[in-house]
């Protein structure tokens, strides 16, 4: 069974009794991600970015006591999906003339996915790094003045 991180996931076996004895559940190779309910038999639980990948040879049992039966062993695949990557810092809104400027914003990406950056505005005095995200240089006398950000 497939299905993505970060999206829950339940799952419920039907079983009864002929008999009438009360029924209890058992689980084997439950994904740590998940919970187990061993009055109804539920598994549930919603896989994070780390449980990504596969829970092998789950097994759920139940036993009226007397006998246990137990579905056929099942395989659990948590699918990743992209997630944004986050980005902060608060880059110098002044810069004085002839003095160096250099602001780098502070990222990551969950999914530990490449990143390149890129920029709108930028100053013509100022070089940008699309690896880094790094913005810098140096300002003379013929850029005073205010620029958009």
């Amino acid at each position: 069974l497939n299905f993505v991180k970060d999206a829950p996931y339940s799952f419920i076996p039907t079983a009864n009794d002929i008999d009438g004895d009360s029924l209890t559940f058992s689980i084997s190779n439950k994904p740590s991600w998940a919970s187990f309910d061993s009055n109804t038999g539920q598994l549930s639980g919603t896989p994070s970015n780390d449980d990504v990948g596969v829970s092998n040879n789950i097994i759920i049992a139940v036993s009226d006591g007397a006998i246990t039966t137990a579905l056929s062993s099942f395989n659990l695949t948590v699918n990743n999906i992209n997630d944004a990557p986050t980005i902060s810092g608060t880059p110098s809104i002044t810069v004085s003339e002839d003095s160096p400027y250099q602001f780098t914003p502070t990222v990551s990406d969950i999914d530990g996915d490449n990143l390149s950056f890129s920029i709108i505005n930028k100053p013509s005095w100022a070089s940008f790094n699309t690896s880094t995200g790094e913005l810098s240089g140096t300002p003379d006398n013929s850029h005073v003045g205010s620029y958009a950000a």
